[in-house]
């Protein structure tokens, strides 16, 4: 991995995001996740590869329980870190339940 990472700054930057970044896409404004476009480039998900919206979906009796431990294991609170920002690549924003 290392020398790819040396031959590619794409995939270095990839490879080393910080997790709260990587989970923004995967929490993806509760919205089903085909495509993740990172860094200009577009990398197309396979049909196995869900989102936090399919985990809901499957688990709709534990909606609230799912989304209140996002809030407080991940966000402390009640804030999610969101790409698209002013500052440092995020912003704040509420999640809705």
């Amino acid at each position: 991995m290392i020398e790819v990472c040396n031959q590619s700054k794409w995939l270095n930057d990839f490879f080393n995001m910080k997790y709260i970044k990587l989970f923004t896409y995967y929490y993806n404004n509760i919205k089903p996740l085909e495509i993740l476009n990172f860094g200009g480039k577009n990398i197309y998900l396979s049909n196995t590869t869900k989102s936090f919206y399919y985990l809901l979906e499957k688990n709709e009796t534990s909606k609230t329980q799912l989304i209140h431990t996002l809030k407080s294991a991940y966000f402390n609170g009640n804030y999610f870190l969101c790409l698209d920002s002013y500052i440092d690549g995020y912003k704040l924003i509420e999640l809705n339940e």
